[in-house]
């Protein structure tokens, strides 16, 4: 888990790690406890708190790479991919146009989008794109059968993995475009580990 984590803040991938702060985190709290409630609470009071004194658009500008806040409310570039996809997706909004389309339709809209992407940048869209309402539908259904499941048996680990795959997909398309990373191992674990609980084995000893 160190070594993970090492590797990941070496990587400094900003949404990869917010990802990670905010599952653990979320994952936590959802075991519910009058403790951890309490908890909770303080810290979103703390974080409204925190937007109303702070200048939004310097921090934004101190932690992007340019200096600019733009690059971090336009997700660093991927809000213009979006709009494109999005007005895409409505074209096919049942069938979508393909696994793995984007790579060739996105790039015939390089002059709108300022480069050629290979991908929408977002999990949901890159499925709605791809397969169209049905595909994201399955998709969504069977992550929060897994999810009910996860949190059924108070499983940290489990939920904490679910709430990440579902964070990192606002900003990236994951499994669903390009090569196998760390992410196909999460949605494996995620869709393949077993959810149920083996009740314990009692023996029968004689009267």
């Amino acid at each position: 888990m160190l070594l993970n984590l090492t590797a990941l803040l070496m990587s400094n991938s900003r949404t990869s790690l917010a990802a990670m702060l905010v599952s653990l985190t979320a994952a936590y709290f959802l075991n519910f406890t009058p403790h951890r409630i309490l908890a909770a609470s303080t810290l979103a009071c703390l974080a409204l708190a925190f937007f109303f004194l702070v200048d939004i658009d310097a921090l934004m500008a101190i932690l992007s790479r340019s200096g600019k806040a733009e690059e971090i409310t336009s997700a660093t570039g991927r809000t213009y991919i979006w709009e494109v996809a999005i007005r895409l997706i409505q074209e096919r909004p049942l069938t979508g146009w393909g696994y793995t389309s984007t790579k060739e339709i996105l790039p015939l809209h390089a002059h709108e989008i300022g480069h050629a992407p290979q991908s929408t940048h977002n999990l949901y869209l890159q499925m709605l794109f791809s397969m169209g309402i049905p595909g994201l539908t399955t998709f969504l259904a069977m992550f929060i059968m897994k999810f009910y499941y996860a949190m059924k048996f108070n499983d940290f680990f489990k939920v904490t993995i679910l709430i990440f795959l579902l964070l990192h997909g606002l900003t990236e398309s994951t499994i669903f475009v390009g090569m196998a990373g760390s992410t196909t191992i999460m949605f494996g674990l995620a869709y393949c580990l077993n959810y149920r609980r083996e009740e314990p084995k009692t023996q029968n000893l004689p009267a």
